[in-house]
């Protein structure tokens, strides 16, 4: 489920839909190309113990409660029924 994006796209140069870290790279290549799309969807197919770890050391420490809650910009692939982030794989 992705967080109303169809309200969201008149107001975007394109929407990133599922896994982020699956999409930036080819949304990079578009934007260098000039050939950047209205849309991009991931699938979760690839198991987060792929994907390259957060840099939490960038974060200032003392303006966050917790660095590990960067896993909600990514997306959750837990299906807990209260979160809007659960996936529907």
């Amino acid at each position: 489920m992705q967080s109303c994006p169809e309200e969201c796209a008149p107001h975007a140069d394109a929407l990133a839909l599922g896994d982020g870290v699956q999409l930036w790279p080819q949304i990079l290549r578009d934007v260098e190309t000039g050939r950047l799309r209205s849309s991009y969807g991931a699938n979760y197919d690839t198991e987060y113990s792929e994907d390259p770890a957060p840099r939490r050391r960038i974060l200032p420490r003392h303006s966050f409660l917790t660095t590990t809650s960067l896993i909600a910009t990514r997306g959750c692939h837990n299906r807990c029924g209260f979160c809007y982030l659960a996936t529907d794989v």
